[in-house]
This record gives C-alpha cells, structure tokens and sequence, in this order.
C-alpha cells in the first residue's frame, strides 16, 4: 500500500550537539575579539581617541556577530555555524523551511576556519598593544621613579650650589643639568647672583619624595638645608621645591622649578 504524506516520518531534530557547535562558530570568534579590543579601550585614558578606535571596533564586531546570527538566517536562511554543521536555520517544519530555501556557499568550511584564524589574529594584536601600551608604560614608569629617586636630589643640590671662587665652573655645571627650556629661567638667575656679590653658598637634600613618574618625565619634592656666607658668617638655611625633570638621551635634567618655602634659617639658627 502506498504511504500517504501523513504517513510519513516527520524528520528528526537537529541534536543538540549540533545546535551548540553552531552557536559556538557563530559566537565564539565574535566574543573573544569583543573581550580583548574591550580590555583594550580600558587601558587607555578615558576620551581618548584611541580608547573611541578600541571602542569603535569592539562594537564593528558585535554588529557583525549579531547580523551574522540574527540577519543572515532571516534573509538566506543560514548562519556561518548553521551553515558549516549542516542544520536548519529555522524550525524543522516543511512551512517554516520552504523548498527554494538559499544554499551556503560550498566553501563554507574555508570561511568557518577563516573567522576564526581572523578573530585569534585581532585578538593577539589586542593584546600585543595593550602589553606595550599598558605593561610597557607601567614598567617604564617604574623604572623612571627609581632612577629619579636617586637620582634627582643629587642634580637639584649640585645645580643649587655655588662658590664665588669657582663660580663660573659652578654655573656652567649648573646649566649642564638643565635641559633648553630651564636655562632660559636659570641664566637670568645667575647672572643677578653674579651681579649681587656672591657668597658661598651650598645646599644637600634631607628629605624628598617622587610625586608621580612616566617614561621620560618625572616631579619631585625636595626638601634642601644648607648653609650661605663667608666663613665665619655662614647661617643655616632651608628650603622646599618641587621639580620637573626630563629624561634626554638618556640623562636626566631639570625641566622647572617652583619654590614651595623660600629659603629660610633652619630652627635655632641665630
């Protein structure tokens, strides 16, 4: 006897496995691209324009992951991992999959393989520019601070102190810790010292602290005692400055200097 159509099996639906292999090929290389260039934008300075790229990209991603997913089953009636693991990209009823439905193309392996090759190649560049831009810059940072920790109150005492019997050695070492933009404020200042009849002057730090640090740039406030006059006629003296130094081919130098207290005589000077 001939089968009727009711009589016919109605087919199978697609085993969950396969459902999950194609949410995973659809989904997969989009969320690890949007997680690393998300992690990215994060690390830079917030408005900036690299952080609107980062941020700009990340958000590319989802609207193709999402067009991908939602768009292209609605108009040909698969997905990339529908596609690629053979199931339906709608219910498994005869009217909601009519004949005539769009084929894949037959490469669909080759793009398949493709996202996702894409997808680990966006997400390794991510994470390559975060390590430089965020590690590499920290680290640098660092190692900016420790060198101007030790650095730094020696260059501010030797540029502040002089003797009227080496003055000109003093001034000339003096502008050679100095970078171009501060000999401009330094020189004037020496030349009125020169003008005012010397006396020895000569300063050491006590006490200093690393405000903040950057590649090549860093502040310092220093706390200076010294003493000032002829011999016989010193009096202790003190000071507070905060300084900018900048690091040059690799030597650091004073960049500016603001006086935070003048110089005054230290307690129980007389």
């Amino acid at each position: 006897m001939t089968k009727t159509v009711a009589d016919a099996p109605s087919p199978e639906p697609t085993r969950w496995r396969t459902r999950a292999t194609a949410l995973a090929i659809d989904l997969l290389p989009g969320l690890a691209v949007m997680a690393s260039v998300g992690m990215l934008a994060l690390c830079f300075p917030s408005g900036s324009v690299w952080r609107w790229i980062a941020t700009g990209i990340a958000g590319l991603v989802f609207l193709t992951a999402a067009a991908n997913r939602i768009l292209l089953p609605a108009v040909a009636g698969w997905s990339l991992g529908r596609a690629f693991t053979a199931a339906k990209a709608v219910g498994d009823d005869a009217e909601a999959n009519p004949p005539g439905r769009r084929q894949p193309p037959t490469n669909i392996r080759v793009l398949a393989v493709g996202a996702f090759v894409a997808a680990a190649a966006v997400s390794l560049v991510a994470a390559a520019t975060a390590y430089f831009a965020v590690y590499q810059n920290d680290h640098k940072s660092d190692v900016a601070k420790a060198e101007i920790a030790r650095q730094g109150p020696k260059i501010v005492a030797d540029m502040l102190s002089y003797d009227p019997e080496t003055l000109q050695a003093d001034f000339d070492r003096a502008q050679s810790l100095a970078t171009e933009k501060y000999r401009q404020q330094l020189v004037p200042q020496q030349d009125a010292i020169r003008d005012a009849k010397p006396v020895p002057n000569f300063y050491r730090v006590t006490d200093g602290a690393v405000v903040n640090a950057a590649p090549h740039r860093a502040t310092m406030l220093l706390f200076l005692q010294g003493q000032r006059g002829t011999p016989g006629k010193e009096r202790l003296i003190s000071a507070t400055v905060e300084v900018a130094f900048v690091q040059t081919s690799g030597t650091w130098r004073v960049d500016g200097l603001d006086v935070v207290s003048k110089p005054l005589p230290a307690e129980g000077d007389k």
